[in-house]
């Protein structure tokens, strides 16, 4: 009599964050699974295993305390918004992010990057994107064939023949509003994320296709630039879900506005050159040759305080 075959041999788990994955999981992979499913046990939130994911993935990008904040609004919350002027990382920050994102299951997922035109596109977003497509580990994808960059159509593509599941860059600001809105609501897959770079600058129908895009299972949306008044686009998003009067725009960093269709809190989050790494860090802003800003700094809070409160005076007039 034949004896019975032995039963088949689990895989050894492991706790990781009171979840049990299989031990053989690389650390990365663990940090994929957290951010993919967006859950943890972890104090510091998926924000933490993204922010180990994208150091493992380009370790020569240093975190700072902006970045770090940029990382948690976008882990929590699906309709985020980051105001700030020039200069302070907004554009590098959001398409590293959304690469990384992208990465998290790119055979499901597609990201649209936008700028106001092609010129622009080329010169902030896309050109952010290249450089962390072009920066990434030996072997990151399962073969040649699979995420390749398609320059001249503004593109990285999961694999050949999928035209859903990639990344785009988008002007939205060239064309008639009719085909730039069906080609974003054109595209559907699992999981959508838009990003609005120069946001300040598109066209409202632009944000009103937002309620389309959200029909797709996940989807959220990222907004980045500088407001000029009030009654922008990005100033219309940066609006506190309680009224400008419910905050104090000189002294708090971030707070929360409406989430449009998007699931969940929306997050406003404010970047304010005088509390810039650069500006508090010294360490920090002789590594990246901003010491001169640093300097003076009593004279530079008042310079920036007083603007600051010309420019809220100013935004409030036009708005009335």
């Amino acid at each position: 009599m034949a004896k019975p075959a032995a039963p088949a041999q689990q895989p050894e788990k492991t706790l990781s964050y009171a979840y049990l994955l299989p031990a053989s999981l690389p650390p990365l992979h663990r940090h994929v699974w957290h951010c993919l499913h967006g859950v943890t046990k972890h104090p510091e939130g998926v924000a933490w295993h993204r922010e180990q994911k994208m150091q493992a993935i380009w370790p020569q990008y240093e975190m700072n305390p902006w970045k770090r904040r940029r990382i948690q609004a976008f882990s929590e919350s699906n309709w985020c918004v980051w105001k700030g002027p020039a200069g302070c990382a907004k554009t590098t920050d959001a398409a590293q992010i959304a690469y990384d994102w992208w990465m998290e299951a790119p055979h499901c997922s597609a990201v649209i990057v936008c700028s106001t035109s092609f010129k622009m596109l080329r010169k902030r977003i896309w050109a952010q994107m290249t450089k962390f497509h072009m920066e990434l580990p030996a072997n990151t994808f399962p073969s040649p064939k699979h995420g390749v960059l398609i320059d001249s159509d503004t593109m990285i593509r999961w694999k050949e023949g999928d035209t859903r599941n990639a990344i785009f860059g988008m002007a939205v600001e060239e064309g008639s509003a009719e085909e730039v809105i069906n080609n974003l609501i054109g595209i559907h897959t699992h999981r959508i994320l838009l990003v609005l770079d120069e946001c300040q600058g598109v066209r409202e129908a632009i944000i009103q296709a937002t309620r389309n895009m959200a029909k797709n299972p996940e989807f959220k949306f990222l907004g980045i630039g500088n407001p000029e008044r009030y009654l922008d686009p990005l100033g219309r998003l940066c609006e506190p879900i309680n009224g400008w009067d419910s905050v104090d725009i000189l002294n708090e960093d971030t707070w929360e506005v409406n989430p449009g269709p998007a699931l969940g809190r929306g997050r406003c989050d404010s970047f304010i050159g005088t509390r810039s790494p650069a500006y508090l860090n010294e360490e920090f802003a002789k590594a990246i040759g901003a010491d001169a800003y640093c300097r003076d700094a009593a004279v530079a809070v008042e310079t920036a305080k007083s603007y600051m409160a010309r420019k809220h005076n100013q935004m409030a007039a036009a708005a009335g």
